[in-house]
């Protein structure tokens, strides 16, 4: 039996937002795997949000503490987060890698990719 293949309809869509504040000794970490996220994974929408500007939509995630990590308006981590913790979670909900050498696997977070990525 060969390997499946999916269609584009099959395909899951996936937004991570990053909350973060300015100044912040975890900023620039958060910064990172987001723009990780980005690379690793083709169908992840990355936003890197200002905690301080965007304070309603951090509320009405339940976001309280910086940095902040949520996938699909579900927290996966507050504070410094693993980031085989939100690998994890974004494989579990269909996170599709990025294809290395026309095959996809697991790849390491600071391979390079380009996908969407923003900073609001």
């Amino acid at each position: 039996m060969g390997p499946s293949c999916l269609s584009w309809k099959e395909v899951v869509m996936l937004y991570l937002d990053v909350f973060i504040t300015h100044g912040c000794p975890s900023e620039d970490e958060a910064r990172r795997l987001a723009e990780s996220v980005s690379r690793t994974f083709t169908n992840v929408t990355v936003a890197v949000r200002n905690f301080l500007d965007d304070e309603a939509r951090a509320a009405a995630f339940g976001v309280f503490v910086v940095p902040a990590f949520v996938l699909d308006g579900q927290i996966i981590g507050m504070g410094p987060i693993n980031p085989r913790q939100l690998y994890g979670a974004i494989l579990r909900r269909g996170g599709i890698l990025a294809s290395q050498n026309g095959q996809t696997g697991q790849m390491e977070p600071d391979q390079e990719r380009s996908s969407s990525h923003e900073t609001l």
